[in-house]
C-alpha cells in the first residue's frame, strides 16, 4: 500500500526532472527499489531480494527476444515467451506457498506481461505502413535497452497497474505530442488532487471496517486487498 502512495509524489519529481535520460534512469531505479522493499522477503526461497530479479529478467529476455526475432513473428513470440514466464512462476508459487495470500513477484510480473506483449505486438506493426496506419501505437524503432527496461519496471504501472503503450511512455519521457502541452503547474493540482483522494478513500475505510485496513497495510498477506483504494483514484499513471 506505501508503494502505491509513494508512486504519486514521485511522478510529480520525475516530471520535474529537465533531462529524458534522468527520467528513464529514475523510473528505472524508483521502480526497481520498491520492487526490492515489497518483495526482498515475502516468500521463504525470496533472500537477499532476489525476487525482485525475476521481473528484471523477464524484461531482458524480452528485449533479446525482440531484437533477434523476425519482426513478423516477434508478437506471438514474446506473448509466448511471457505467458510461459507467468505461468511458471505461478506453479512454483503453489509449490512454495500453496493456498496462501503471500504477496510474490506473480504481481509484478502480471503486469509486465501486458506491457511486454502489447509493446511486441506494436513493434510488429510497426515493421509497415499500413501497420502503422491501423495502429496509432505501433513502435517503428527499436528503443535503447535503456528506455525499454524504464518502461517496463516504471514504478507507475510495476505494482499495480494499469499499463501504458510504450509509445505514451516515450512520448512522457521526451515531451512528445500531447505530453508538450502540458500547462505548468497543472501537474502539483493533479497529485495533490491524486493524494488527498487516496487519502480519503483510506479514511472511509477505515471508519468502515474499524481500522482493518491499517493492518493489511502493514501486512505482506493481505496488503495487496488494499490497493483498490489506490485503483480509484489513480486517473493517469504520468499526473497529467
Amino acid at each position: 500500500m506505501l508503494g502505491l502512495y509513494i508512486s504519486i509524489p514521485l511522478g510529480l519529481v520525475m516530471k520535474a526532472m529537465p533531462v529524458p535520460r534522468f527520467r528513464l534512469a529514475f523510473s528505472l531505479l524508483c521502480g526497481l527499489g520498491i520492487q526490492f522493499f515489497i518483495f526482498s522477503e515475502c516468500i521463504p526461497l525470496s533472500k537477499f531480494g532476489i525476487d525482485a530479479i525475476f521481473p528484471l529478467a523477464q524484461v531482458f529476455v524480452a528485449y533479446t527476444i525482440v531484437s533477434l526475432c523476425p519482426r513478423k513473428r516477434v508478437g506471438w513470440t514474446v506473448t509466448m515467451f511471457s505467458m510461459g514466464y507467468l505461468s511458471l512462476s505461478h506453479i512454483i508459487r503453489m509449490f512454495v506457498d500453496y493456498g496462501g495470500w503471500t504477496i510474490t513477484v506473480v504481481t509484478v510480473l502480471m503486469i509486465q506481461t501486458v506491457f511486454l506483449s502489447t509493446f511486441a505486438w506494436d513493434y510488429q506493426d510497426g515493421a509497415t505502413a499500413e501497420g502503422r496506419t491501423k495502429n496509432k501505437k505501433a513502435v517503428a524503432d527499436l528503443p535503447s535497452l535503456l528506455e525499454f527496461v524504464s518502461a517496463g519496471t516504471c514504478f507507475t504501472q510495476s505494482l499495480a497497474g494499469p499499463c501504458s503503450n510504450f509509445v505514451d511512455f516515450s512520448d512522457y519521457v521526451w515531451c512528445r505530442n500531447d505530453f508538450a502541452k502540458i500547462p505548468a503547474g497543472s501537474n502539483v493540482k493533479a497529485c495533490g488532487r491524486a493524494l488527498l483522494t487516496a487519502l480519503a478513500w483510506t479514511g472511509v475505510q477505515l471508519v468502515l471496517l474499524k481500522f482493518r485496513v491499517l493492518e493489511r497495510m502493514s501486512d505482506p498477506e493481505g496488503s495487496m486487498q488494499s490497493a483498490g483504494i489506490f485503483m480509484r483514484v489513480k486517473k493517469w499513471h504520468y499526473l497529467e
